[in-house]
């Protein structure tokens, strides 16, 4: 059995939530305060190690911007073909120094668009 080594729990988020960054636009799929996990399409000019996100969710108007993270891991779920190759990965990463500010809009984002513990 594998133990879970995250000290904050995870909870799936209702859609809309995208992560986004200079080279990524994609959907949260689960958020912590943490880390998070969310899906994108690869392209040759993301760090694989450390990045600079932000989390929008139009919905509720709020954007947090300079999360400071590190990649927990990153997998390719599939690949396309023809023209303008991509691949479809589902990324992991968990915050570092996440400020107050950051972290009280985290948490005011789980407590009204969750769908679940992850």
């Amino acid at each position: 059995m594998t133990r879970d080594r995250r000290n904050f729990p995870r909870y799936r988020l209702k859609e809309g939530v995208l992560v986004t960054s200079r080279h990524v636009l994609g959907p949260v799929l689960n958020l912590g305060l943490g880390g998070m996990c969310f899906e994108y399409f690869d392209g040759e000019h993301l760090d694989k190690e450390t990045l600079n996100l932000g989390i929008f969710f139009g919905q509720e108007q709020l954007l947090l911007t300079d999360i400071r993270s590190a990649t927990v891991y990153d997998i390719t779920l599939e690949q396309t073909e023809g023209f303008l190759p991509l691949r479809r990965k589902r990324r992991a990463i968990r915050f570092l120094d996440l400020t107050p500010g950051q972290r009280q809009a985290i948490r005011n984002l789980l407590s009204a668009h969750t769908m679940g513990p992850a």
